[in-house]
């Protein structure tokens, strides 16, 4: 129980960051999320395998829902790096990574933004903090924070070219970015507290076009065939076209959408407050199957093998077949699930609230090993050249592997 309410709490403190920041000219204010209870005990385990420029006009979503043009061919050149490895967000890893010995190149601060006095108690939300994943395109990072700015920082030298105050008109307050960006043919998306989905050049950081939802938009988007795919706190997942922000379709779940859709082979996969796995038509948007879960869904889904793999915070990882929702099996944590599954070489990796790194085989959900932390463990992993990368709330980023003999595990480095 409290897991969910420190969620909650802080989904409280950002609707009142937003109230303190300047008069809101809109109808829809940031809903108070409702929490849900959460297991006094672990359920029965389940061991077997079963079957800043001017802006445009704000382009808000529509009551009519036009007809879809579907196409899934991709937008573009993918960035050379991205939160869940892909433009299609499906937290599979195919590439190298960071080898061992390097030191630190540059660092970069978010300039910050000044915290009203009624909101300086609570010191762990100090504006400015980056809770966002970068994605890298073109010698450049771009990433969000909690200052309201997107930033575009050089990958060379680590110098700001160009920053973007997420604020969607002057008599709105801006929104702190806590989606991560995603880059598709020179064009950056992301989303924010404040209600908006933006899209920017990538070279000057001026405005293309901005959709306005009816609340918080903390999912990342996902993009194929020219459309920006993402979730909502006002409980639905939208299409939008990638050039002119227009909405093609929206998608009502139960919850509010924390999660960032997963997409594979003309279908997307996404969580939601109200316990559910959806998969969703790419071009219609219809729903193809429903998986319920005992509790929320935050966790973004992983894709490989024709299963979809996703944690709740019913304490299990499940594993789901992607064509039929059919359950394959599910893991038992001894906590909420919030991390987002990574998979590399046949095997998941996974986060816990129980302080856990969760390695486990996709084939037969059985435990490879864990490794444990100080703290809960929201962070999702990255993997790249046989080493696990994940954060925890003991305030350390770790860097996992198996040693070459005995088999058992070795901390890598610890930043």
């Amino acid at each position: 129980m409290i897991d969910g309410w420190r969620r909650v709490n802080g989904g409280l403190f950002l609707a009142l960051l937003l109230g303190c920041a300047g008069p809101v000219a809109t109808n829809t204010p940031l809903p108070t999320p409702v929490p849900t209870t959460q297991p006094t005990e672990a359920p029965a385990p389940t061991s077997q395998i079963v079957a800043e420029t001017p802006p445009p006009a704000t382009l808000e979503a529509t009551a009519t829902l036009p007809s879809p043009t579907p196409t899934l061919i991709p937008l573009g050149e993918p960035p050379d790096a991205i939160f869940r490895g892909s433009l299609a967000r499906t937290g599979f890893y195919d590439a190298g990574g960071v080898a061992p010995g390097n030191r630190l190149k540059w660092k970069f601060m978010a300039e910050g933004a000044e915290v009203p006095p009624e909101l300086r108690r609570y010191a762990v939300y100090a504006l400015g903090k980056i809770q966002t994943s970068p994605a890298i395109a073109g010698g450049v990072a771009f990433v969000g924070s909690d200052d309201n700015y997107l930033y575009a920082v050089d990958l060379e030298t680590g110098v700001q070219k160009w920053r973007f105050l997420a604020r969607p008109d002057e008599t709105m307050p801006p929104g702190p970015i806590q989606s991560s960006a995603a880059v598709a043919d020179g064009t950056v998306f992301f989303g924010t507290v404040a209600n908006h989905l933006y899209a920017l050049d990538t070279e000057t950081g001026e405005e293309k076009w901005k959709f306005q939802a009816g609340s918080a938009i903390l999912s990342s988007p996902a993009i194929a065939g020219g459309t920006v795919y993402f979730g909502s706190w006002d409980e639905n997942i939208y299409a939008v076209d990638a050039d002119t922000g227009t909405e093609i379709w929206r998608f009502q779940t139960g919850g509010k959408v924390w999660s960032s859709p997963a997409l594979a082979d003309g279908a997307l996969y996404i969580g939601s407050d109200d316990g559910n796995l959806y998969s969703i038509d790419l071009a219609t948007g219809e729903e193809n199957w429903r998986f319920e879960a005992g509790d929320w869904v935050s966790s973004t889904p992983a894709l490989s093998g024709g299963a979809v793999y996703f944690g709740s915070f019913d304490w299990y990882i499940y594993a789901v077949d992607a064509a039929t929702g059919q359950e394959k099996w599910r893991f038992l944590t001894s906590g909420p699930v919030h991390s987002s599954p990574a998979i590399a070489n046949g095997v998941l990796y996974s986060g816990s609230h129980d302080g856990n790194l969760y390695a486990v085989d996709i084939a037969t959900g059985q435990e490879k090993w864990r490794f444990a932390t100080g703290k809960k463990i929201k962070s999702s992993p990255a993997v790249a050249n046989g080493v696990v990368f994940m954060g925890s709330h003991d305030r350390h980023l770790y860097a996992v592997r198996r040693r070459e003999r005995g088999g058992d595990l070795a901390v890598q480095d610890r930043g």
